[in-house]
């Protein structure tokens, strides 16, 4: 892989880092609206998790971006790409009862209830909800993985200038391009 690739592949992660650094805030204020909380808590879990995956064509983060010495942030971080794997991007509704709070029984989690009263039908679904998840703890995660990818692209940037591949004045890289 080229290195303007590799920079432009951490560069788009980098981006990601920041969309959930700047949503998780939002998200810490959202009490009352359940479906926002969900579509901001997809927005930030597919986010954090997008670079992780296959990219056909662009980048994966590599090896040292999925693994981290403070337990909590690896637990965080697996289960941030489990969550957008079985929930937030697919649906696989054997695994994800055992993923979510215990407050809603494992018999209700993936049930829909109808309540007909001529000439109203309601439908009620329960989605799971997000207690462990934790909002700070995301943040936290994507501003080190942010700080660590900046640092990863300044190193490549730098190599870049030092072997003449990077000259004064506007680079253009074509990144489809092998």
């Amino acid at each position: 892989m080229s290195r303007a690739k590799q920079i432009y592949g951490l560069k788009v992660a980098s981006q990601n880092m920041e969309d959930v650094i700047k949503t998780c805030p939002i998200l810490e204020e959202v009490h009352d609206d359940k479906h926002l909380k969900h579509c901001l808590w997809t927005g930030v879990v597919v986010s954090y998790a997008r670079s992780f995956g296959e990219n056909r064509g662009i980048f994966s983060l590599p090896k040292e971006f999925r693994e981290f010495s403070d337990p909590d942030m690896q637990v965080q971080h697996n289960k941030l790409l489990e969550f957008r794997n079985l929930i937030f991007a697919h649906r696989n509704i054997l695994k994800e009862s055992k993923m979510f709070d215990e407050s809603i029984p494992i018999e209700e989690l993936n049930t829909m209830k109808v309540t007909y009263e001529e000439p109203i039908t309601k439908i009620g679904i329960y989605r799971s909800s997000f207690e462990k998840i934790k909002v700070r703890h995301t943040q936290r995660l994507a501003e080190f993985q942010k700080k660590r990818i900046d640092i990863a692209i300044g190193e490549a940037l730098d190599s870049m200038i030092a072997s003449g591949e990077i000259i004064p004045g506007i680079n253009e890289f074509r990144i489809d391009k092998k």
